[in-house]
């Protein structure tokens, strides 16, 4: 995959970057003469896909917006005639001329331990099955991302096809994980969004554990290795079977010394009991088992769970409190997919399969409300434990609305696929952030500051800054603290409203610095 599939008009970013900058600072910049720019200008395609991956990242660095110039073809083979094994044993896109360039700045970071340089991962997904895709991944600048999840024994996927597109997105408001909706899919992509919703039928396949741990140790000696966890299921006829056969594949994954090891304990798209643990006592004796396992090699234990509200949300994490480190919210989620025919009748879109995986962007705003159940959950609780905000981020202001709600860290499947510089896009903006937001006093404050999300945030922030510098020359009796300071700031922040990349919508108006000084002081 060469830069013509990531960029539709690489004419139009150089003409974005040269009006933010100019030509001279442009050519400077990318280490070329005047002329060189004024031919890409005029249509010329740049000789070597290493200036066009530095062009991106000076756009990036100087927050232009990079979404209008790319195609958001898919990385990932989305062909319903190929099986999950068939699209692992591919080569995959050739991303050389993005991963060999200079790795974007670091976003530092410690969740349970592990120090990451990106909040954002890759979450367990056939994306990250197999050692080069994943090693693809770490190298476009992903955090803390989990091996797709495996089994102690061999399982082979289901019959094709094994993934479809989403040709309206369900009502989800009131989603029950008992209940799952039918959705309508199609093998046509839709047009009407960059990143499109996907629903998945695989089966959660395996191969022998020696083959994996294979694999994985691979995977764990590249050079941001350190980074990644492996995630292990089971299945059984009975509890006794349930409990031994996820006691040998933690064991088997442990043997790797992974990152992290994730218990996936409820994949939607599976048919029988294993897949969705409705048991809480089982689920309480997996975890402890697990844990006293993972205490002894000294590596955190995270939990992933289904799509929950409310009290099921309560009652999981109290049957998991003792053994999680942290809980991964959430599996896609659990629907019933279904095609119209050629006689416009509904069928089953997995023949043999009543349920599919929904992932995407229209699942974006049940994660967020999810986390902030969580958050309340864990304060209630008094509980200790980190939150891996998992499903529907579409762009980089979701990623920062998450952490902002509470989360720990962010992992995303299907945007990925559609837009391997989200990574870059992510680790740009909030290098910028954490630039803009140290400062002496931060850690006084009892309210956590909130993150900008886009650039108007951080204009915004930077003439709230300036409002109180004013205030203190104007008058040296009045002081605006920090704690008030951070008050006023969220309050404007929780005012924004979350955008998608690439939708239409109103652009919010900044606050200027009279405006901000208007605030403090009235």
């Amino acid at each position: 995959m060469g830069p013509q599939h990531l960029l539709r008009d690489v004419k139009g970013l150089v003409a974005a970057v040269v009006e933010k900058l100019s030509r001279h600072k442009v050519a400077d910049r990318l280490g070329h003469d005047k002329a060189t720019v004024v031919r890409w200008l005029e249509g010329a395609i740049p000789a070597k896909p290493a200036d066009v991956a530095a062009l991106i990242q000076l756009a990036l660095a100087e927050s232009v917006d990079i979404a209008p110039f790319q195609t958001f073809e898919p990385i990932y083979d989305l062909s319903e005639f190929l099986s999950y094994e068939q699209k692992a044993r591919s080569s995959g896109p050739d991303l050389s001329w993005l991963t060999s360039s200079r790795m974007p700045p670091p976003v530092r970071r410690t969740v349970c331990g592990i120090p990451v340089t990106c909040p954002l991962g890759v979450a367990s997904s056939p994306l990250v099955a197999t050692a080069a895709s994943t090693t693809q991944m770490l190298s476009l600048g992903f955090g803390l991302t989990t091996f797709k999840t495996r089994r102690a024994g061999v399982k082979q996927s289901w019959a094709v096809p094994q993934m479809a597109y989403l040709v309206e997105p369900p009502e989800l408001r009131d989603y029950d994980l008992s209940n799952p909706p039918d959705v309508i899919v199609g093998f046509n992509r839709p047009t009407s969004a960059p990143i499109p919703d996907l629903v998945n039928s695989i089966g959660v396949p395996s191969e022998k554990w020696p083959v994996w741990q294979a694999i994985l140790d691979d995977i764990l000696r590249h050079e941001y290795g350190r980074y990644v966890g492996a995630s292990v299921m089971a299945e059984g006829s009975s509890s006794s079977e349930l409990l031994d056969d996820f006691d040998l594949a933690i064991s088997k994954a442990i043997e790797v010394k992974p990152a992290f090891v994730e218990l996936n304990i409820s994949c939607p798209n599976l048919e029988k009991r294993g897949g969705l643990l409705s048991d809480l006592s089982i689920l309480s004796a997996i975890c402890d088992r697990a844990r006293a396992r993972s205490t002894t090699a000294a590596i955190p234990l995270f939990v992933k769970i289904p799509c929950l509200r409310g009290d099921h949300l309560r009652q999981f994490v109290k049957a998991v409190l003792r053994g999680a480190d942290a809980i991964c919210l959430r599996n896609s989620v659990r629907v019933r997919p279904f095609m119209r025919n050629r006689d416009g009748e509904l069928v089953s879109a997995f023949p043999g399969r009543e349920f599919g995986g929904l992932s995407g962007p229209s699942t974006y705003q049940l994660t967020r409300q999810a986390v902030a159940d969580l958050v309340d959950i864990k304060r209630t609780m008094k509980a200790d434990f980190s939150i891996i905000a998992i499903g529907g981020v579409s762009c980089v202001t979701e990623v920062v609305e998450l952490l902002n709600e509470g989360a720990d860290a962010v992992q995303a499947c299907t945007a990925p696929i559609f837009d391997p510089l989200i990574a870059w896009k992510t680790r740009f903006h909030l290098n910028r952030a954490d630039t803009l937001l140290v400062g002496p006093e931060v850690s006084t404050a009892s309210e956590v500051l909130l993150f900008p999300k886009d650039q108007l945030e951080i204009e915004c922030y930077t003439n709230a800054e300036r409002a109180v510098n004013l205030i203190r020359k104007r008058s040296r009796d009045t002081r605006i603290s920090h704690e008030q300071f951070v008050t006023y700031w969220n309050d404007w922040m929780r005012e924004s409203p979350s955008l998608r990349a690439g939708a239409s919508h109103r652009l919010r108006k900044s606050r200027s610095v009279v405006d901000w000084v208007r605030v403090f002081t009235q």
